[in-house]
């Protein structure tokens, strides 16, 4: 990545100087990635940052997005996000942009402190990736080792000091882990909307919106439901809210199918608790109306009960004869027949429609609940068989919906 480096003093002749990066064992090292400095250009006024609106002599413009700043802005920038522990991807200045900051600004911009810090935590966030890594527990030890199912006893490569690969505390034997506090925090954690980025393994608070999420330390887009990369080909958007698998459909959509003859009259209340208690994060970026609907659910979820019979026999009814009298306009438009035949035709194929959807909702009543009585009996399979495997998943992405 390659960078313009423009200064202005009085005067100067135009020269090119080429600086390799500082960390040659870096993957993304290359001779054509290194800080072009083209310096010693004529000018009085120089050029206007526009993070700061002040003209500096001083302008550093990214090759890769072709947006400039002062070099001011960057440092103040970098200092921020660097203390902020956001290291993995640092994009650029400029709003919308997805480019990153080059390496070679980075560390052209650092203090010899800060340039410590960043390389510290960006060390610490690559190994944050690995799943199976584990901190030395000993106080005042930076030391670390890799775990696996079957390696549980870990040894820090500082220390020496011997530790729990499950419980992350001193190596017990064969005794029972005694980590009833991590699955309090767990537990709390997926209750308060807390769970961890699947990339770089930092723990984010969601606050409402869409379960779209990124990263704000690696830049990682993964869906809040699943854990899987957003934009990945096997993640299904719409499935992800059905079931964990294909096979092994969530509780709610197997108890609805089973008592779903019960629930049909009420399918007005039932939209209404599954839009607000399942999916009802979403609401927080919702107009006012709907967040008014969300605070007084319970009102809504009253009303909705004692009337949702009858919205749902009127919406049936208004259905069907809205579109038998679509149909029977068409001949009435092509001159087949006069306009009273019309409406006459169009209320006979709505009450030929209304029986047909009548049918169709008996059907769909029988063949609902043995489906539901189906998937209930693959989803006790499916547990059965997690209690029964003799493989421990660790730190499994959390779910929203079970």
């Amino acid at each position: 990545m390659n960078i313009s480096h423009l200064s202005f003093p009085l005067e100067s002749s135009l020269k090119d100087t080429r600086i390799p990066l500082l960390d040659p064992n870096d993957q993304g090292y290359s001779d054509s990635q290194s800080l072009s400095i083209i310096s010693r250009e004529f000018s009085k006024e120089g050029q206007i940052c526009p993070v700061c609106n002040d003209y500096s002599s001083e302008i550093i413009i990214f090759n890769i997005c072709k947006h400039s700043f002062c070099s001011r802005c960057i440092k103040l920038y970098l200092s921020t996000q660097i203390t902020q522990s956001s290291v993995l991807w640092i994009k650029c200045l400029q709003y919308g942009c997805p480019e990153p900051v080059p390496i070679e600004v980075i560390y052209s911009h650092l203090t010899p402190n800060l340039k410590t810090l960043y390389e510290k935590l960006k060390t610490r966030s690559e190994i944050y990736k690995n799943e199976h890594f584990r901190w030395c527990p000993a106080p005042n030890c930076e030391g670390y080792d890799n775990g696996t199912i079957k390696k549980h006893k870990l040894t820090c490569n500082q220390c020496g000091f011997l530790f729990c690969y499950y419980c992350n505390q001193a190596w017990h034997g064969s005794k029972k882990c005694n980590n009833g506090n991590d699955y309090q925090f767990e537990k709390w954690a997926n209750g308060n909307k807390v769970k961890y980025c699947p990339n770089c393994r930092l723990k984010i608070e969601k606050d409402g919106g869409c379960p779209e999420m990124i990263c704000p330390n690696c830049n990682y887009a993964w869906c809040w439901i699943c854990g899987k990369e957003r934009n990945a080909n096997y993640h299904d958007e719409m499935f992800c809210l059905i079931g964990l698998s294909k096979w092994e459909f969530y509780w709610y959509v197997i108890f609805g199918m089973i008592f779903a003859p019960a629930l049909l009259p009420f399918s007005v209340l039932v939209f209404f608790v599954i839009m607000i208690e399942i999916f009802g994060e979403r609401f927080d970026d919702a107009d006012e109306m709907v967040k008014y609907l969300a605070k007084k659910k319970w009102l809504l979820y009253s009303i909705a009960f004692v009337f949702s019979p009858i919205i749902v026999v009127l919406m049936m009814v208004s259905f069907a004869f809205i579109i038998g009298l679509r149909i029977s306009k068409l001949g009435h438009r092509n001159g087949y027949y006069a306009w009273w035949l019309s409406v006459f035709f169009g209320f006979l194929i709505g009450v030929v429609l209304f029986i047909a959807f009548v049918f169709i909702l008996i059907a769909l009543s029988i063949a609902a609940p043995l489906c539901g009585f189906f998937f209930f009996l693959l989803k006790l399979y499916f547990i059965f068989k997690r209690l029964t495997s003799n493989e421990i998943k660790v730190e499994e992405y959390p779910r929203s919906l079970v």
